[in-house]
């Protein structure tokens, strides 16, 4: 049995020696807890998961709205991952030509996924797997096209800061919004992104695997229509949010309802102004300076121009309204 550490041998350099000698069976990679799997055939590669746990191909097919929950159940009913396509040509729920396709996908993906991994262990075993696949990629292929991904990859993360992001849409594009142009892919995104979900999250609804869903989405953050808000961070569609509930509290007020200004507006994911820039007129009235020459007989003092009233309770501050809506970026 051929087995290892990856910090010993790489993943290319195992899976060309498995080429070379046109093996078959099953190469198992595990790290972390998870175990990936890639089956050869005759020196190729015929299946690969980067979790054994998981059914990458039946995600891609509900994904592209192909197969219903019932159809899944139906075709995969007692079948591991290897054999849910099977199960599917059988319920003739897809085809030959549009498996092939997914299963190929899935393939570079899984690799892609495994050759990122830094640490782990890896053992091939000629009695597992692999035998007697009907569809095959070369293995210089698959290992070519995952390492192009990995070239790119270093570039798409600089866009998206983290898979937990958070993805929103931009309420106001720059530049010319009328001549937005998207694509299929592109749009299919967008119709995941409600300023919640994380890039995580889409990448799982999709199905397409992370490579692929995180690609486009670097494209939509470069043309302006998406950003992703990591920890500590808010999009302009939760300041947005944020500056509205400040503006709904002002409506209160001026209606008469009773509303603490010295409360910051929060609203999900977006960080309360400083203290600094929002005051409660309390603590205002706190800090003013004590004349010691001011006489204490209010008949010594000399008429002047009537102070303002303080803020009673219900009473709108505007000043500070103002102060609270500039503090969310909108002044």
């Amino acid at each position: 049995m051929l087995q290892g550490t990856l910090g010993e041998f790489s993943l290319p350099d195992v899976f060309g020696l498995l080429a070379l000698t046109k093996k078959s069976g099953m190469l198992k990679v595990a790290s972390g807890g998870v175990e990936g799997r890639v089956e050869f055939t005759g020196g190729e590669v015929s299946f690969a998961v980067s979790d054994a746990r998981r059914l990458p191909l039946g995600a891609r097919l509900v994904g592209a709205g192909l197969v219903t929950e019932e159809q899944l159940r139906a075709a995969g009913s007692g079948a591991g991952v290897q054999d849910l396509g099977s199960g599917l040509l059988e319920a003739g729920v897809a085809d030959e030509v549009m498996l092939s396709k997914f299963v190929r996908e899935q393939i570079v993906d899984a690799v892609f996924e495994l050759l990122r991994l830094e640490e782990g262990t890896f053992a091939f075993d000629s009695g597992q797997g692999g035998a007697t696949a009907t569809l095959t990629m070369s293995t210089e292929q698959v290992v070519d096209e995952s390492s192009g991904r990995l070239a790119e990859w270093d570039s798409i993360k600089r866009r998206l800061p983290s898979t937990e992001a958070v993805l929103a849409m931009v309420p106001c594009p720059a530049g010319d919004a009328d001549r937005v142009s998207l694509g299929r892919e592109q749009w299919q995104l967008l119709a995941l992104i409600d300023g919640r979900r994380s890039v995580r999250d889409v990448v799982e609804l999709t199905g397409n695997g992370e490579w692929a869903t995180c690609r486009v989405l670097a494209e939509l953050v470069d043309d302006g229509l998406v950003e992703a808000a990591d920890e500590g961070t808010s999009t302009r569609l939760a300041l947005l949010l944020a500056s509205r509930e400040a503006l709904r509290r002002l409506e209160e007020i001026d209606a008469g309802a009773k509303v603490d200004l010295a409360v910051p507006v929060i609203i999900a994911a977006v960080t309360p102004p400083e203290p600094s820039t929002v005051a409660a007129p309390a603590a205002a009235a706190a800090t003013e300076p004590f004349d010691a020459a001011q006489p204490d007989d209010p008949e010594d003092v000399e008429p002047t121009e009537p102070s303002p009233a303080p803020a009673e309770v219900g009473q709108v501050d505007r000043g500070q309204v103002a102060r609270e809506l500039a503090s969310l970026g909108l002044d």
